[in-house]
C-alpha cells in the first residue's frame, strides 16, 4: 500500500469535517421540516412513517457523530505523529483513513436517498 504524506492525510480530515457539519445542518433541518409540516390529522397515514424518518435522522445524527470522534482521534494522533518528527504514516493508520474514508462515502449514498424520502414524506402535507 503507498504511503502517503500527513499533509494529504490532515487534508482529507479537513474536507470530511466540512461534509461532517454540513450534514448535521441538513439533518436538523430535515427534522424539523417533518416536525413542521407534519399535521396530526394525518396520523393514522403518516404517522408511523413519519416517526420512522425522524427516527432515521437521528440515527444518522449519531452515525456522524461516530465519524467525526474517529476523524478527531485520528487527528490527534497525527499530531502527536508530527511531533516525533515523522512524515509518513504507516500501513495500519492508512487502512483506518481508508475506513473512514468509506464510511463517508457509504453515508453520503444512504443519506442522499433518506433525503430523497424525507423531501416526498414532507410534500404529502402540502
Amino acid at each position: 500500500m503507498k504511503l502517503v504524506s500527513i499533509e494529504q492525510l490532515h487534508k482529507d480530515h479537513v474536507e470530511w469535517t466540512s461534509y461532517v457539519d454540513h450534514w448535521k445542518v441538513e439533518i436538523r433541518f430535515l427534522t424539523n421540516l417533518l416536525t413542521k409540516v407534519y399535521d396530526k390529522k394525518f396520523e393514522s397515514l403518516y404517522g408511523k412513517e413519519v416517526k420512522e424518518q425522524i427516527n432515521t435522522l437521528d440515527h444518522h445524527t449519531r452515525y456522524l457523530n461516530e465519524i467525526a470522534e474517529t476523524i478527531n482521534t485520528h487527528e490527534a494522533f497525527m499530531k502527536d505523529f508530527m511531533q516525533t518528527e515523522h512524515t509518513r504514516v504507516n500501513h495500519q493508520e492508512l487502512l483506518d483513513h481508508y475506513k473512514t474514508r468509506d464510511r463517508m462515502l457509504e453515508f453520503y449514498k444512504k443519506f442522499k436517498l433518506l433525503k430523497e424520502k424525507v423531501f416526498i414524506l414532507a410534500e404529502k402535507f402540502y
